[in-house]
């Protein structure tokens, strides 16, 4: 999302028609390839340890449209789409333990082997369905 923001904010005033040329935002070209290289070069996957996250379909569509390459897009909404949906909803993550039964409340972190008992008991978050319902209308698909 931060790489949307700053090619939304690159040669933005802050003071509009009244101000300077000081108070205009540039955003560092060369910072911002490296970013995005990073980036594409993760996707599909949310991150070197995360297989994939439903925040990845804010990220590559509405409302940040991030990734410019279309195939990469699709690629990364599929994989969400066939790990993380459900009946209800998308996971947030595969392994979520967040607001199951399972969860402990007076444990903060999890380790690594305490984390398979949220295997298949993941919550699923309606709001990622209203989500993909948004996206396809900003992109103009027919199949929501």
């Amino acid at each position: 999302m931060a790489k949307a923001a700053l090619e939304a904010m690159n040669g933005f005033n802050l003071y509009g028609e009244r101000g300077a040329s000081w108070s205009v935002v540039y955003v560092d070209v060369d910072a911002h390839n490296r970013n995005r290289i990073t980036f594409d070069t993760l996707l599909p996957r949310e991150s070197a340890s995360k297989n994939t996250d439903a925040a990845l379909l804010l990220t590559v569509g509405w409302p940040t449209f991030a990734v410019h390459d279309a195939t990469l897009v699709d690629n990364t909404v599929r994989k969400c789409i066939r790990k993380l949906r459900g009946t209800h909803g998308f996971k947030r993550f595969l392994r979520d333990g967040q607001y199951t039964d399972l969860e402990s409340k007076d444990q903060r972190f999890y380790q690594e082997t305490e984390i398979k008992k949220f295997d298949k008991n993941e919550c699923e978050w309606p709001m990622f369905f209203a989500l993909m319902a948004i996206d396809g209308k900003e992109k103009s698909k027919d199949n929501i």
